[in-house]
């Protein structure tokens, strides 16, 4: 009991590294997919996020236009509305940060405490929570991280 009120106390209030520091040196992709295709790539490079569509998807969406038809075809995210857009920010989308449910919670603190799960490190967070959410229809699945 006393060795987790230690570790609550130090988690809570101790000096960690800025969000920024902790991104510095990180490199990660994620595969977005949607019912076994490969929608789009989320990456983090030195601090940078980018997302960007699938060529295959890319490939679909543009015959899907120009027939026409929409039927069974899923359109771009609301988020990413450009299909020919790469997309980059220094902060992590909603749309991917909605992912991650609330670090306050007491489960969500037991498995981070287990797994070793910094709150800053939002590649492990993604890749620990962020596979499969009830509000949407998505799977994220890490393809690599260094």
């Amino acid at each position: 009991m006393a060795k987790r009120i230690k570790d609550y106390i130090r988690s809570h209030f101790s000096k960690s590294k800025k969000k920024e520091d902790h991104l510095q040196d990180t490199k990660a992709t994620f595969i977005l997919m949607h019912l076994e295709h490969h929608l789009g790539t989320l990456e983090l490079n030195e601090a940078t996020w980018s997302f960007e569509y699938s060529i295959n998807y890319k490939q679909k969406f543009k015959k899907v236009q120009d027939s026409g038809s929409t039927e069974d075809f899923l359109l771009s995210l609301f988020a990413f509305p450009d299909i020919d857009k790469k997309y980059e920010s220094q902060k992590l989308w909603p749309f991917f940060k909605a992912r991650i449910p609330g670090l306050k919670q007491p489960e969500v603190q037991d498995i981070m405490e287990s797994d070793k799960i910094e709150s800053t490190d939002l590649v492990a967070l993604l890749t620990r929570f962020g596979r499969k959410t009830i509000m949407n229809p998505f799977e994220l699945h890490l393809s690599h991280a260094t």
